[in-house]
């Protein structure tokens, strides 16, 4: 990757992790009026990590994909700090009685837990999902080598516009055929590269420009919807607006990146780099807040949000910083970076 766009990609997603913190946030998620088109913002910014993991596995491992050797660097620094840091979620679920309210075994419950990811953390159903992806590398990177790329993105693309996520995330397989679009959309955007650097600045910032008037549509849509699916097979075929309107702001904002941002940022450099500790950390965060939220002041209001941003964010940043300081090379087989 040329150094140039290296920075834009880089703080493209340290900005995603920051979103998927945000859009987490209870006193965030209820917001009324301005927060509301605030949170349309932030919402569903998986998506774009889903995106950039395509890209990423495109430019980085065209040249030198061997199956092995990439599962094994994920199952490393993806699957053991996901299976370690599921160990205190597991003893809680055992101690306020999951298993029998969900009528199973204690051997059944640890296995349907790892596999839906979220039973306790929510955040972290991601993981079995993204795992589906790594499992899947040796298709993507075949299809990546050839131009049938292009019209599968655009196909995938538009049947995650109208699609929905499985009902709470518990379908690690659904959310995969959910977010596929955007998978294929970074393999198709970095396999185009070319194309896209051929582009004339004033094409770019027409495609800006209409990229952002589609996102204030797909929010005006989504104010309007009074009601969402169920789940993915309730949502197949109905128009998504959140789901268009992350793709819209995406494209716009990768464009902007490029050319705005696409120099080093210390701060978004750092976060970047510490993206999916954050992502594994803040979950646990959001149920310590959930406990605690009780017992503070500020009421539902615009208080109890920056109480919840201190106690979820600002908390997990300190937390995972401190635990590479002190575990050192060694925190990627606990936090992931």
């Amino acid at each position: 990757m040329n150094a140039k766009f290296q920075y834009s990609l880089e703080n493209f997603r340290g900005v995603a992790i920051i979103f998927v913190m945000l859009s987490h946030l209870g006193s965030f998620e209820g917001a009324t009026g301005v927060g509301k088109f605030f949170y349309f913002v932030v919402a569903n910014a998986t998506a774009w990590f889903v995106f950039l993991s395509g890209y990423l596995f495109y430019h980085i491992e065209r040249n030198r994909f061997v199956y092995a050797g990439y599962l094994s660097k994920k199952a490393r620094y993806v699957v053991l700090p996901y299976l370690i840091l599921s160990i205190f979620p597991l003893v809680a679920g055992f101690l306020f009685g999951r298993p029998a309210l969900l009528g199973l075994s204690g051997p059944g419950y640890v296995g349907w837990s790892l596999v839906v990811g979220g039973s306790v953390v929510g955040p972290l159903w991601f993981v079995p999902m993204i795992t589906i992806f790594f499992l899947c590398s040796p298709v993507f990177n075949r299809l990546a080598r050839t131009r049938m790329i292009y019209p599968l993105a655009l196909a995938g693309i538009a049947f995650s516009v109208f699609s929905w996520r499985p009902i709470v995330n518990a379908n690690p397989l659904l959310a995969f055929l959910n977010f596929l679009g955007f998978y294929l959309l970074g393999l198709a955007f970095a396999a185009g590269r070319g194309y896209l650097d051929a582009l004339r600045e004033s094409v770019k910032s027409a495609l800006i420009l209409a990229c952002l008037g589609l996102f204030v549509a797909a929010f005006a849509l989504y104010v309007a919807l009074t009601d969402s699916p169920a789940g993915f097979f309730d949502g197949l075929g109905i128009f998504n607006p959140l789901q268009f309107g992350k793709l819209a702001l995406l494209v716009a904002l990768f464009f902007l990146f490029e050319r705005y941002l696409n120099k080093q940022n210390e701060m978004l450099a750092m976060t970047a780099k510490i993206s999916f500790g954050l992502f594994f950390m803040h979950g646990f965060y959001l149920m310590a807040f959930a406990r605690i939220q009780p017992f503070l002041p500020g009421g539902n209001g615009l208080l109890t949000f920056f109480e919840e941003v201190a106690i979820v964010i600002l908390a997990s940043f300190v937390t995972v910083l401190s635990i590479q300081r002190i575990l050192g090379k060694h925190s990627r087989y606990v936090i992931g970076c």
